[in-house]
């Protein structure tokens, strides 16, 4: 049984960019149990609150042996019992808040995150945007679980405290009250340079998960280059940074609980001195000097809780701040509201007054034009920078148009969803890009509905079924990161296998056998021979020989198409495809 596919009810394209926003906007559809949550936990601590007035009342019973002092011995009981089980439900009702929230935090990132152009990920290290994602679900988990148990049971606390002060001695309560104010005011005001501070050691962190996944993505090349020492050495400068920041933020959350227990240490003192004051002149009870200080020992617990809990949400806050400022960047591309599927019946394609360029100043397509017709194969042959890789990037749509339309079947993809353009189109790189997943997923992600008989047959087409076979766990066996547990040639067929299985109408071929060894390579053409029947194919080549089978090779230079023809008709003509037919080595292009 197949599971369903994530469907987020939180609208990406409104994510909030600030963290608390954020944190309550991806928690909202969970309100059925935060509210029973928050009810729970004022009702609980109103209970555990009023037990001290209860022992007030206890202590003062049983100064003067009254009998009513087992009445408040049980109601004390009775009242702890019920906080408990406020509290309780609490936990339960607050671990399905909190849970969910996490997993609504880390979905609707990654679903933003996935929505990036490829621009976007080429200048960002792949692990640390991973790192990102679940930095933020934690971080959004961490602050509601402060603000649930910690900052609203507080102040609840708080109030309650003074208000029972008040009920004894007004001046004592008003004494509390305009401590507990200055107490919070003061920490908000410290606690903005936390969240700076922090932030800084979330950034140094990042910046240290992504040179390790570097390194280590790459450790075949450090070992080839007998690099590994320098590149320790590297890594220790990012460990050195982030270290430093940490103790500089560690450092400040230090002071400030110096400063909050030397607050404290003034304020028992002072309450301890004016209550004792006070039983001396007969203004209060024994009774009322015990609920006092229970109270003063309670509220200084209270503002030195906050003070320390606000401290550590700042790290929490930092932390999904930097998150939402890397990942929450407008989208490079975007379709239109209501975009509908592009429907691709035959692989028509047609540009028209295209112009493209990645900087501005330097284009790489001004005014072109181009025409293929349905079921065509068309090589693409030029030096690079001629603009052949951005052709097809752009009927990707990987990249928008400055100027211009671009076509299939009539239809202006600009105007259709992307994920429809690109599931009419299969593309197969020089390089093959395989995820660290059994070779039997590999090939199926071409179409997930597929049959274990279709996979089979896809792999038997692109000439894989055989060595695939030969694995120790055949089509189960884990491909390695990248595919680096293959060879080139053996990855570059199940590249092509999932693109059979997939066979969608258009193919593009982008220098899909040119870092192949010679029986790799042959295996691979007779494959790609089988996979080009009956589709609208564009094959980039710097190796000419692969492009005799096309209907029609354009020979590019500097974004404009300067030959079209056969292969014969081009040697014919004596023009520029002819001068670099003569100029192959080996069956290369290289620059004449």
């Amino acid at each position: 049984m197949k599971s369903k596919p994530y469907q987020s009810m939180s609208d990406v394209s409104r994510l909030p960019r600030q963290a608390f926003k954020f944190s309550l906007y991806v928690s909202r559809k969970y309100k059925r149990f935060a509210i029973p949550a928050l009810i729970a936990v004022l009702l609980g601590m109103t209970l555990g609150i009023s037990n001290t007035y209860v022992m007030k009342e206890l202590v003062d019973a049983l100064d003067m042996k009254d009998e009513a002092m087992w009445n408040y011995a049980m109601l004390y009981v009775g009242i702890f019992a019920i906080s408990t089980i406020c509290w309780r439900s609490s936990g339960f009702l607050g671990m399905h808040w909190h849970t969910n929230t996490r997993s609504e935090s880390a979905n609707v990132l990654y679903d933003y995150l996935s929505k990036h152009s490829s621009h976007y990920f080429s200048d960002r290290f792949a692990g640390s945007l991973a790192t990102k994602v679940t930095n933020a679900a934690n971080g959004v988990n961490h602050m509601l679980g402060k603000v649930l148990w910690d900052f609203l049971p507080t102040t609840l606390r708080l109030i309650l405290s003074i208000g029972i002060a008040y009920l004894a001695k007004p001046l004592l309560a008003l004494i509390l009250g305009i401590w507990a104010v200055v107490f919070i005011l003061i920490n908000a005001f410290l606690v903005k340079k936390k969240a700076f501070l922090s932030k800084n050691s979330a950034e140094a962190y990042t910046r240290l998960k992504g040179q390790m996944v570097d390194i280590l993505t790459n450790i075949r090349v450090v070992h080839q280059f007998a690099r590994r020492p320098q590149e320790v050495v590297r890594v220790g400068s990012y460990v050195k940074n982030f270290k430093d920041k940490v103790i500089k933020s560690w450092t400040y959350s230090e002071f400030v609980l110096i400063f909050n227990n030397t607050l404290q240490v003034f304020l028992m003192a002072t309450m301890m001195f004016l209550s004792l004051k006070l039983l001396q002149d007969g203004t209060l009870t024994i009774g009322e000097v015990v609920m006092m200080i229970q109270l003063s020992w309670g509220i200084l617990d209270a503002l030195l809780f906050i003070g320390n809990s606000m401290n550590h949400m700042m790290e929490s806050y930092g932390e999904v701040q930097e998150a939402l400022d890397i990942i929450l960047h407008k989208h490079e591309l975007v379709d239109q509201p209501n975009a509908k599927d592009l429907e691709v019946a035959h692989g028509a394609i047609k540009l028209e007054n295209v112009s493209f360029s990645y900087e501005v100043g330097r284009p790489i397509f001004e005014n072109f034009n181009l025409e293929i017709p349905a079921g065509q194969k068309v090589g693409l042959v030029g030096e690079s920078g001629a603009g052949k890789s951005t052709l097809t990037q752009l009927l990707l749509r990987m990249y928008d148009v400055q100027k211009g339309r671009i076509y299939i079947d009539g239809q202006d993809i600009a105007t259709h969803s992307m994920e429809s353009l690109r599931r009419a189109i299969s593309f197969v790189p020089q390089m093959s890009h395989l995820f660290h997943r059994s070779i039997r997923d590999n090939i199926s992600y071409g179409d997930p509905e597929t049959e274990e008989a279709e996979i089979v047959h896809a792999a038997q087409g692109a000439r894989a079924d055989e060595f695939i076979k030969g694995l120790s766990e055949g089509y189960d066996t884990l491909v390695g990161e990248r595919g680096v547990k293959l060879s080139g040639g053996q990855a570059q067929r199940v590249s092509i296998a999932r693109s059979m299985l997939k066979n969608a109408p258009i193919l593009i071929l982008d220098e899909a056998t040119s870092s192949l060894d010679s029986e790799s390579e042959r295996m691979v053409q007779e494959a790609l021979l089988e996979l080009i029947t009956d589709k609208t194919v564009i094959a980039i080549a710097h190796r000419l020989s692969t492009l005799l089978a096309m209907d029609r090779i354009l020979v590019m230079e500097d974004g404009r198409i300067v030959e079209d023809g056969t292969h014969h008709e081009l040697l014919e003509l004596g023009g520029t495809y002819a001068r670099l037919w003569k100029h192959q080595v080996g069956g290369f292009l290289i620059k004449a």
